[in-house]
């Protein structure tokens, strides 16, 4: 999935997005917040300074909005491990799928080339050979 493929299903959501320099007490790179119906995705500047951290950052919210798995920054620690499992789940499975990560992998290449073939971070990459090695059992 492309950053493109990625802001594509936002607005097909009808999800606003805004960049700027924000204060997200959560030592976070992006939120979405849902008021009512309407989503807004803040990404904040300071925090983001390449394609491959946006496409990383808005996948991730991006997946928290399509597993509806969002909480309130005041939500117990346990209702936020969720959403974020869940998110990240959905996410991995979007953007980099076993297919993918596994072809890379019998290559031989080294997960740096991974990311940038893929437009994603480093850290990234080993979060989902992490899920789908150890958590999904999975073997290039």
């Amino acid at each position: 999935m492309t950053l493109t493929q990625i802001y594509a299903a936002l607005v097909r959501r009808g999800v606003r997005c805004f960049s700027g320099d924000y204060d997200l007490d959560t030592g976070a790179d992006a939120v979405v917040v849902k008021l009512g119906e309407a989503w807004g995705l803040f990404l904040d500047d300071r925090r983001i300074r390449t394609t491959a951290e946006e496409k990383v950052a808005v996948s991730h919210e991006l997946a928290h909005i399509e597993e509806d798995a969002t909480y309130g920054i005041d939500a117990p620690a346990a209702l936020r491990q969720k959403a974020e499992a869940l998110a990240d789940r959905r996410q991995i499975e979007g953007v980099l799928p076993w297919r993918t990560l596994s072809r890379y992998l019998r290559k031989g290449l080294a997960l740096w080339d991974v990311a940038d073939a893929e437009g994603v971070t480093e850290a990234f990459v080993r979060k989902a050979v992490y899920y789908w090695t150890e958590q999904r059992g999975k073997t290039a």
